[in-house]
């Protein structure tokens, strides 16, 4: 399956966890270069997120149902990670409006 940037997948790979986690996480799709995807990872502990560190997306927010997550979290935008392609196990959704637009920003191009 090709990985898109803008686009939220599973990711099922233990050499690229966030912190302590052992579980599969959430993540988006920043830029694929060649096998390879850089990748930033989805929090829903807002008790650990530290200001400048994270873009918060609420499920009341309108376009949340594209993401395909399942409740308030945030992109964690540091550290980022990086993955073999093959690891995205389940596209979930994808990065729409005012999202979109922040991370866009914060990214410094559009996804």
């Amino acid at each position: 399956m090709p990985a898109i940037p803008g686009e939220i997948y599973l990711l099922d790979d233990t050499s690229a966890r966030l912190r302590d986690s052992e579980s599969a996480r959430y993540v988006l799709v920043l830029r694929v270069e060649g096998e390879h995807a850089q990748i930033a990872y989805f929090s829903s502990r807002f008790d650990i997120l530290k200001p400048g560190q994270g873009i918060s997306i609420y499920k009341d927010w309108e376009e949340f149902p594209a993401s395909g997550l399942k409740m308030d979290c945030y992109l964690v935008t540091d550290p980022l990670g990086r993955t073999k392609i093959s690891n995205l196990t389940d596209r979930k959704g994808k990065i729409e409006g005012r999202f979109k637009k922040l991370v866009d920003d914060w990214w410094g191009e559009p996804l």
